[in-house]
């Protein structure tokens, strides 16, 4: 069964992107103004590494425009943090 995601090309080598290949995914890759993948015209991820999350909200202040800019542009928007291997 195969499964159309739209990715941010900047996520083009991350874990998720070749988790997604070896599962078969149709992955086309964009520059994405709101979301890492986009898996329907309602639902999409922003996915955050820890070190990012903490950049983004505490250094950059930028991290409560990028989830509303997410909650606007999706009925189900979902956010993923990342932490490091136990």
């Amino acid at each position: 069964m195969s499964f159309r995601v739209i990715i941010d090309k900047r996520e083009l080598n991350s874990p998720v992107a070749k988790a997604l290949e070896k599962l078969g995914a149709n992955m086309s890759f964009k520059t994405l103004e709101v979301a890492d993948y986009i898996v329907s015209e309602r639902v999409a991820f922003e996915r955050k590494a820890i070190d990012d999350f903490l950049s983004s909200w505490l250094i950059e202040k930028k991290l409560f425009g990028q989830i509303g800019d997410l909650v606007r542009a999706y009925e189900k928007p979902v956010l993923i943090i990342e932490g490091g291997n136990p």
